[in-house]
């Protein structure tokens, strides 16, 4: 699914680039959240778009996919 969130001081910024994997909106603006989220209704196109980038997004963040980056990291110190 494709997100609409509030761009608010911690969390989804890190997560969402506007426009690319996500919809932002200045956060407690309830009519650009309100139109952003119209707008992807309104916009199958926009809505699979955003929803393909979101679901590589999240990938990055599986648990064995953090896992290994850990143990990378962590072998990287060995050295």
């Amino acid at each position: 699914m494709p997100v609409v969130a509030f761009d608010c001081d911690f969390g989804p910024a890190e997560l969402i680039v506007h426009g690319e994997n996500g919809l932002l909106v200045s956060n407690g603006d309830v009519t650009a959240f309100a139109e952003a989220t119209l707008a992807l209704i309104r916009d199958p196109d926009l809505r699979s778009k955003l929803a393909r980038a979101a679901r590589t997004t999240a990938n990055r963040y599986d648990q064995r996919a953090v896992v290994d980056r850990w143990l990378r990291l962590i072998d990287q110190a060995d050295d």
